[in-house]
């Protein structure tokens, strides 16, 4: 075995390239301090076999040889105990597989270490057991939310048989969140808990729970956290589940103004995924309030010159979308609004000036308030 001594406990280095996260490993192992460190097996590849009834009857990942390739994953320092513990989950489907990894350190280098890795199947007829059947979306979401923790570009995820390699290619929807499912939507509030739930059995209680409240998609769901948030008081979920939703990124955000990369309120979505820049389909007024603009809807200002607005797309959680709205001052002085965008089948939110007293200054005069036609990124460099 794989072992080390730490002090007088020994540990057991355990190489995980799947679901076992921090979050499932602490609840698996029952250590909630229990942290990881990027590592990766030179050699192997990711493969997908078996079928588990409790990830959505897909398939669940396995090692394969694989020349001139790596799996990336971490590695676990665990301790005897926490390694039988986990077992109960792995064994007998996987066994016990000692491989050389390398473990990255702090300043980026590479050191090779021992560990155990859990291989599908017995070993006897093949290294590991053939594909049987694809992965659930929820299964390869909670891979991600493994990987995301430790490396960069992990978005797509290869489906590959042991026999055949790469039979597709699975992509998070990151540019629109909301088109996951549900179960895929508990793995993401699990990676954010504080005290994380034990995967997966979890996913169906709490999925039961959404639908029974009235929140059957992701879509909906979000559109509660946004303006319907006594929704959650029927769903039977503990605080802690709730808080670590309101953490998920689930809200497009359309920015035109001060929020813009390198403006002065741009530190606001500090955390927030920019996706690019963006138009909205329809027109607005933009004029210029001083250090911010104000988008104005047409029909709030008749004369003013419309054009569609240039800006940036993110995507927020709801934690954010609260410090927006309440820089905003949405509902009173802006509202936020669903906008559709050019080139895009998804809307977003917009902050548009709602307060009757500013709306009445600039109809009364509009010579006041410079028009940015538009672009305020194009106004402030031609007005510098």
């Amino acid at each position: 075995m794989a072992a080390m001594t730490t002090g007088s406990q020994p540990k057991v280095l355990v190489f995980g390239y799947g679901s076992n996260g921090v979050a499932q490993l602490r609840a698996r192992c029952a250590n909630p301090t229990l942290t990881l460190r990027p590592a990766r097996l030179p050699d192997h590849a990711r493969v997908f076999c078996l079928r588990s009834p409790r990830w959505g009857q897909g398939g669940v990942a396995s090692l394969a040889p694989a020349p001139n390739q790596h799996c990336l994953g971490s590695v676990a320092e665990l301790s005897v105990k926490e390694k039988e513990l986990l077992d109960k989950f792995e064994k007998p489907a996987y066994r016990d597989v000692t491989v050389t990894i390398e473990v990255r350190g702090d300043d980026g280098a590479y050191i090779q270490r021992q560990a155990i890795a859990y291989v599908g199947g017995s070993g006897e007829d093949a290294f590991t057991l053939p594909f049987t059947t694809p992965p659930s979306e929820a299964y390869l979401v909670a891979i991600r939310s493994h990987l995301r923790d430790h490396w960069d570009d992990v978005d797509q995820i290869d489906v590959r048989c042991a026999a055949r390699g790469a039979v597709a290619q699975w992509s998070y929807p990151y540019q629109n969140p909301t088109r996951l499912d549900l179960a895929s939507l508990c793995v993401e509030v699990n990676a954010r808990r504080t005290a994380p739930w034990t995967m997966p059995a979890a996913i169906r209680p709490r999925c039961t729970a959404l639908v029974e409240a009235g929140l059957t998609t992701t879509a909906e769901v979000a559109a509660a956290l946004c303006d319907r948030r006594s929704a959650f008081s029927a769903v039977d979920w503990d605080d802690d589940g709730l808080r670590a939703l309101a953490q998920v990124p689930l809200h497009r955000v359309f920015v035109y103004g001060s929020l813009l990369t390198g403006l002065h309120n741009a530190g606001r979505l500090a955390g927030a995924r920019l996706l690019g820049t963006a138009t909205t389909f329809d027109e607005y007024a933009l004029r210029s309030a001083g250090a911010y603009p104000y988008a104005v809807d047409g029909a709030d200002a008749p004369g003013l010159s419309t054009t569609p607005l240039a800006g940036e797309l993110y995507v927020c959680s709801t934690d954010q979308l609260d410090r927006l709205d309440a820089l905003e001052d949405h509902p009173s002085y802006y509202q936020r609004r669903r906008v559709r965008l050019r080139g895009d089948d998804a809307e977003a939110w917009m902050y548009v000036l709602r307060d009757a007293g500013a709306l009445a200054e600039i109809r009364a005069r509009p010579d006041a308030y410079a028009d940015a036609a538009g672009d305020w990124r194009a106004f402030l460099e031609r007005n510098n």
